[in-house]
């Protein structure tokens, strides 16, 4: 049985390796300059259980929020942890005024 070449519409594109890697980071690029947008006057904490919910990884948010995978792991287990007590969140936000987040410059 010989090998099939795969039928491309005249509508289709094809890019090599290279240009895969470049256009991959011009998107992440683009996704970190619209998350700092969206999430500019709120808490990193926001913008991590955001982008956890569409499904990004930790040492992803981490990279397009510009902090550590460890701060991002950590939102995620407390906000998992409070989920079932909703009233401790809100204690807890009252007591710290100011998030501390590490940034990553």
């Amino acid at each position: 049985m010989g090998l099939r070449k795969k039928k491309h519409s005249k509508n289709s594109i094809i890019i090599n390796e290279k240009q895969f890697g470049e256009l991959s980071s011009k998107l992440d690029t683009l996704i970190k300059v619209m998350a700092a947008s969206v999430f500019k006057d709120r808490p990193i904490s926001d913008g991590v259980l955001f982008l956890s919910d569409l499904g990004m990884q930790p040492s992803e948010i981490a990279k397009v929020l510009r902090t550590t995978p460890a701060y991002v792991n950590k939102v995620r287990y407390e906000a998992r942890k409070y989920k079932k007590k909703p009233e401790t969140l809100e204690k807890k936000k009252e007591e710290t005024p100011e998030e501390k987040t590490p940034k990553i410059d």
